[in-house]
């Protein structure tokens, strides 16, 4: 009777432990993505994104002389790059892995987006006679 008793209890109590856990999982807010504008910023501007992909030394192929491409960026409340990614034209695949992973660890960025949102920002990279620069969009 005691184990009867003992088995229901616990059951019963992990049914209730389950039924909390799921309860709590679907009252938080999905994240929200929205449009950047002048709510995220690097720096003090788009030569500032693009004097941090210079310090980090992406191999620049020689020969390439006008190439470009579009990046966009998903940035948290507290200003971390959160994805980083491809979306149109293109460098080589390798200089476009190395921005990427260059996006990816980026110091914060100034952000005012509530804490259920994620700023989505798209960066323009110009490779031109192996010089690069960014433009934020």
């Amino acid at each position: 009777m005691k184990q009867l008793l003992l088995s229901i209890s616990l059951s019963l109590l992990s049914v209730s432990v389950g039924f909390s856990q799921t309860v709590s999982a679907n009252q938080s807010d999905p994240v929200k993505v929205v449009r950047a504008g002048n709510k995220t910023t690097f720096g003090k501007g788009q030569q500032s994104v693009a004097d941090y992909l210079i310090s980090k030394n992406i191999s620049v192929s020689e020969g390439i002389t006008y190439k470009r491409a579009a990046f966009k960026l998903l940035i948290d409340h507290q200003g971390k790059v959160t994805d980083a990614s491809r979306f149109y034209g293109g460098i080589s695949s390798e200089i476009d892995a190395e921005i990427i992973a260059a996006f990816n660890t980026m110091p914060k960025w100034n952000t005012t987006v509530s804490e259920n949102e994620q700023s989505m920002v798209y960066v323009v990279v110009t490779l031109q006679n192996q010089v690069l620069t960014a433009e934020l969009y």
